[in-house]
């Protein structure tokens, strides 16, 4: 079974600069989701959770600044990294950047390999971040937080376009029998082997 490739959101109002992006992601094996502004980038929001947000600051219509500050107070978007990608290169800039609890700023123009190695290491620190948050030590199987967030967004999805959708949970039976009788260390060895 083969990875599904990350998403990317590349917010940028440059057509130019973000074709080019977009092309360097893709050929390096992402998939990209162009945004020309704020407003396209969060209409995308609607429907997809991407994995990594390429965020320009200076836009027509809402200044990167912004656009991140909103993204922020989305809880699904809450283990998404975001990059500032700005051809704002002082120090203060950066400074002010960096504040507003982005994870990297790159300036333009970029070195594409710098760029790719810098996305690449953010996201592997994003995913493995996501796993300890999403993810029961023990079993490996998806938590509440996991559920929360999921479901969250597709009661979101399901209210926009007017679908419905459907979710299952389960539980174990009477397992605190299993703890009271043999052990913790017991239980969590049962839950590890029926969740393999």
């Amino acid at each position: 079974m083969t990875e599904d490739k990350k998403k990317i959101l590349l917010v940028d109002d440059e057509h130019d600069m973000r074709n080019l992006v977009a092309m360097r992601l893709e050929n390096s094996g992402y998939e990209v989701l162009p945004a020309s502004g704020g407003m396209k980038a969060f209409e995308i929001l609607e429907d997809e959770i991407p994995d990594l947000v390429l965020l320009d600051i200076v836009m027509p219509d809402i200044d990167g600044i912004e656009v991140c500050r909103q993204m922020k107070k989305m809880k699904y978007m809450a283990t998404v990294p975001i990059i500032f990608f700005s051809a704002r290169n002082s120090v203060e800039d950066k400074i002010a950047g960096l504040k507003e609890g982005v994870h990297d700023y790159i300036t333009k123009p970029f070195d594409a390999r710098e760029l790719l190695a810098r996305i690449d290491a953010i996201i592997k620190v994003a995913e493995q971040n996501k796993t300890i948050l999403l993810r029961d030590e023990l079993t490996g199987l998806y938590n509440y937080n996991f559920f929360k967030e999921e479901f969250s967004h597709y009661f979101n999805i399901g209210k926009r376009y007017k679908r419905t959708f459907s979710f299952l949970m389960t539980d174990v039976d009477n397992f605190k029998e299993i703890n009271d009788r043999y052990g913790h260390l017991c239980g969590n060895a049962v839950l590890y082997a029926r969740c393999q």
